[in-house]
């Protein structure tokens, strides 16, 4: 049974770690990411975003941190 809870909080971790993944990375997270990522259901998918596990206000500050040193490539028209 011990060994049961571990890997619940094992695949609960895992989850957690995934989504400071992809908000770090990419920006945004959605349960589809996790349904498809991990297998789980939608209910567990929204239940893992609820969790108050993750701290988004570090990724918001670190956003507006790192979008003022990141310019974006200006856009060329192609020659033609």
């Amino acid at each position: 049974m011990d060994n049961d809870r571990s890997e619940l909080r094992w695949g609960v971790e895992q989850r957690l770690e995934f989504i400071e993944f992809r908000l770090f990375w990419e920006g945004h997270v959605n349960r589809r990411d996790l349904m498809d990522q991990f297998g789980v259901s939608v209910n567990q998918a929204s239940t893992d975003l609820r969790s108050g596990s993750v701290d988004l206000n570090k990724f918001r500050a670190f956003s507006k941190w790192i979008s003022a040193f990141v310019m974006p490539l200006p856009h060329r028209a192609s020659a033609g």
